[in-house]
């Protein structure tokens, strides 16, 4: 069951991303974008991870400062 779910994850991402690339680059940056916005809005327990992966590099840090650098992150590299 875990092996059709990570191929069902492999195969729309892969959909996603042919997708994208038939797109002109503006267009599919702020799709990129914006999903990345959704996914990080959908799934708290992802950012719960990251911003506790923050933590631990940077304890100096603020919360504030940590879920800002992560949501940064996040859109830097999904776009």
């Amino acid at each position: 069951m875990q092996f059709a779910r990570h191929l069902f994850e492999y195969l729309a991402a892969r959909t996603l991303v042919a997708i994208l690339a038939l797109l002109p680059p503006p267009f599919a940056t702020r799709i990129a974008m914006g999903g990345s916005r959704l996914l990080f809005a959908c799934l708290p327990r992802l950012r719960h991870i990251g911003l506790r992966n923050l933590e631990l590099a940077f304890p100096d840090l603020s919360l504030d400062e940590r879920r800002q650098l992560l949501e940064r992150a996040t859109f830097r590299c999904s776009a």
